[in-house]
């Protein structure tokens, strides 16, 4: 199949799906497959699992911010934080990037 045949038909499931999420940099990716193997976690589990030295509390947390607003993630608050759950499936991360 050509490529642009592809490109359509990529274009043509995200229009089926309503999918009109932005794509991931390589950062959020990362904290993406965290947030998933975790299923519900705080940043500190998150930034917890990183190999040392781990970005900052804030890096992280800007990071997961950043998913929140695409779309990827979803907060509930938990006393004077939040918790984070993934608001979209690993398997359907393939179809949008």
């Amino acid at each position: 199949m050509p490529i642009y045949e592809i490109f359509v038909d990529l274009r043509s499931i995200r229009n089926l799906n309503n999918i009109s999420m932005e794509k991931l940099t390589i950062q959020e990716e990362e904290v993406m497959i965290y947030i998933w193997e975790l299923q519900c976690c705080f940043v500190k589990d998150i930034v917890a699992k990183y190999t040392q030295p781990a970005p900052p509390y804030t890096t992280v947390a800007s990071i997961v911010k950043n998913l929140e607003r695409k779309g990827y993630v979803t907060p509930k608050r938990v006393g004077n934080t939040y918790q984070y759950t993934p608001a979209i499936r690993e398997m359907n991360i393939n179809v949008i990037s």
